[in-house]
């Protein structure tokens, strides 16, 4: 947790900095590269989000809840993460990406589903 919380605290700093930058015309740095940096610090960034079971089946894998609960003993996802003050498991974006997804694909395609 004080990981997260630092990390949150330097990618502030980091936010604030370019825009500081940005702000003041003072980059160094030409419009693509600034891109490449907002897009990258917010890629960083989106692994903090946390999501619970619900929201993953409806938004994201669209499964039922025991379809989701068969794929984490299948172990093509991660198992939850607990987090203080909360009684469910949750799960972070970064918990759902490409390579996650395709094993999932090549699961259903295997199953016929």
């Amino acid at each position: 947790m004080l990981i997260l919380k630092l990390l949150v605290f330097y990618l502030n700093l980091i936010l604030l900095w370019v825009d500081l930058i940005i702000d003041a015309g003072n980059s160094n740095h030409s419009d693509d590269e600034l891109d490449d940096i907002i897009s990258s610090l917010t890629k960083l960034n989106r692994g903090i989000k946390r999501i619970s079971k619900r929201e993953a089946c409806e938004r994201i894998l669209h499964c039922s809840p025991s379809t989701f609960d068969n794929y984490i003993k299948l172990g093509l996802i991660p198992r939850g993460h607990k987090e203080y003050g909360f009684k469910e498991l949750n799960w972070s974006e970064k918990d759902f990406d490409k390579a996650t997804l395709a094993r999932i694909k090549k699961y259903k395609d295997k199953q016929g589903l």
